[in-house]
């Protein structure tokens, strides 16, 4: 008897992953993270602490307006 392949058991784990990174780069790039930083949810078991994390941050956008105002102030 064949042993079955290990292949098809993991697809739809990569396919979970690469979905995970997918919504992971906007996120990434808001928050003012490179694509580069992204990458590291491609890892599976270090994914859900990416978004944890990359969702704990305030967006760029946000600390721009801070500076900004603070600026003024000066």
């Amino acid at each position: 008897m064949e042993e079955p392949s290990l292949l098809p058991s993991l697809v739809p784990f990569l396919l979970v992953t690469v979905i995970f990174f997918v919504f992971t780069i906007p996120i990434a790039r808001r928050k003012g993270k490179g694509i580069g930083f992204a990458a590291l949810s491609l890892i599976p078991f270090v994914t859900p602490f990416i978004l944890l994390y990359l969702a704990s941050l305030t967006d760029k956008a946000v600390l721009d307006r801070l500076a900004a105002l603070e600026g003024k102030s000066q």
